[in-house]
């Protein structure tokens, strides 16, 4: 009886990069957690926060709470008073519009590809690096004079695709 070979079924980054990722174990391809039994990724996970964030926010100001949202949006003056959380939620504040549904689309397309190919808990401390990194850089603003009041993700996916940019071979 012949052995059968079947070729193991190809997920987007080898079709985009065919050679990049084969280094990578499969200890990096594992999701960021289980759920109920089934692997939650990180996109799909960053996709669901910002949707359920918008709509919370979006339910906040129609109720007349600003006050709420504004304790989310980046300040440098109350970071710069001890506030830190607002380091990393500030990218939680965003309009509810076109611009954001094409923001989360850029985010899946982009981010999936870029998941795929270092793994969901890599590509989560890489994501949660880009947030940390833009809040510190507004700090470095505040501190030579220019505080800064900022809300949404727009500079983060910037970071994304450019991650995304880097990773196509030429």
């Amino acid at each position: 009886m012949p052995l059968s070979i079947h070729k193991a079924k190809k997920s987007s980054a080898d079709r985009y990069f065919p050679s990049m990722f084969s280094s990578f174990s499969s200890r990096d391809q594992q999701p960021l957690f289980w759920l109920s039994g089934r692997p939650i990724h990180t996109v799909p996970f960053l996709v669901s926060l910002y949707v359920a964030a918008t709509i919370g926010m979006a339910l906040l100001l129609a109720a007349g709470r600003q006050d709420i949202v504004q304790f989310f949006v980046y300040n440098s003056t109350a970071v710069a008073h001890g506030e830190l959380w607002r380091l990393v939620t500030y990218p939680l504040i965003n309009p509810p519009n076109l611009w954001f549904a094409l923001e989360m689309g850029m985010l899946y397309y982009f981010g999936r590809l870029v998941e795929s190919g270092i793994g969901s808990k890599t590509f989560a401390l890489f994501y949660g690096g880009l947030i940390l990194l833009q809040g510190l850089l507004f700090q470095l603003a505040h501190l030579l004079g220019h505080p800064t009041e900022a809300h949404g993700m727009e500079m983060v996916g910037m970071g994304l695709f450019a991650a995304f940019v880097t990773m196509v071979p030429s």
